[in-house]
């Protein structure tokens, strides 16, 4: 999935809007809690996951328009 990117297109920033509980969630889970389905912090982690999958599309969507505007010009 990434190796069509360059090393400066996997390190361009993206901005995504979490929640506390979605930040403390992924902290969690990323340090390897679990959670019970449908608890706060479960439910939480589905949203942030979601959230960072939708900021994932635009951002790779953004550089697909970019290249091709690049080789538009080019």
């Amino acid at each position: 999935m990434f190796s069509e990117h360059t090393q400066e297109e996997l390190e361009s920033e993206s901005a995504v809007t979490l929640t506390l509980v979605e930040l403390k969630a992924l902290q969690l889970s990323s340090s390897g809690d679990v959670f019970a389905p449908g608890s706060l912090l479960s439910t939480n982690l589905e949203s942030a996951a979601s959230k960072l999958d939708i900021a994932l599309g635009w951002q790779r969507a953004a550089l697909a328009a970019e290249r091709l505007a690049i080789s538009k010009r080019g």
